[in-house]
């Protein structure tokens, strides 16, 4: 049975950790297809995680504020299980120094986690969530900045443009499969990420679909 690339994916990170995953990513010859080139996909996605946050800033009601801040949390959770499956291990095989990187933007990305994990389980309109929110917003502008000024260059610098392409198109197909919801105790590095991260995320949307409202 031939298998997509996606599923190639989790298999290489289960079978051989961050080193075969990264090897296959970059030696992958076309068979990912070619996608947005990563760093612009990145950056288009926290683009839109800015647009949200200003949008909050000026929503005139709090239940349109909580809906938004629901659409960062799924943002936030999916955009931050893609790096660490897909870019990190590619930052850390090829960028020199790019262990040390990756691991200041994990430390980052657990303290946003745990934030989103907290606003999840505060009451709407309460001084707790209001004060969260707040540092939330801080830190997502304060690590995107740090992606986009330290990581972005060093990832256009040692990677071709075929190679960003075609790890772009796997963050692309990645965005499907992950989870929704914050997993601030969830490992974070291959391989305990993506064999945790696949049943997760299908629990994190057979929860989101049960917790719309029926029309």
């Amino acid at each position: 049975m031939k298998l997509s690339m996606p599923v190639r994916i989790v298999s290489a990170a289960a079978a051989g950790g961050l080193g075969l995953l990264a090897v296959r990513l970059l030696r992958a010859r076309g068979r990912a297809g070619r996608g947005e080139e990563i760093t612009e996909l990145l950056r288009s996605r926290h683009d839109a995680a800015r647009a949200l946050m200003d949008r909050y800033d000026g929503a005139p009601s709090e239940e349109e504020r909580g809906g938004i801040v629901d659409e960062l949390r799924r943002m936030l959770s999916v955009h931050e299980s893609v790096e660490e499956q897909i870019v990190h291990p590619v930052a850390r095989r090829v960028v020199p120094g790019g262990g040390s990187i990756v691991d200041g933007l994990l430390q980052q990305e657990k303290e946003g986690k745990e934030m989103l994990a907290a606003i999840e389980r505060s009451r709407p309109a309460s001084a707790e969530r209001a004060e969260l929110v707040t540092r939330l917003f801080a830190g997502v502008r304060q690590h995107a900045a740090a992606e986009e000024n330290e990581l972005f260059p060093l990832l256009r610098l040692h990677l071709d443009a075929t190679q960003r392409a075609r790890i772009g198109a796997a963050a692309e197909r990645a965005e499907g499969m992950a989870p929704t919801h914050p997993h601030p105790n969830a490992p974070s590095t291959p391989p305990g990420n993506v064999l945790v991260g696949t049943p997760v995320a299908v629990l994190d949307r057979v929860r989101d679909r049960m917790s719309r409202p029926s029309s």
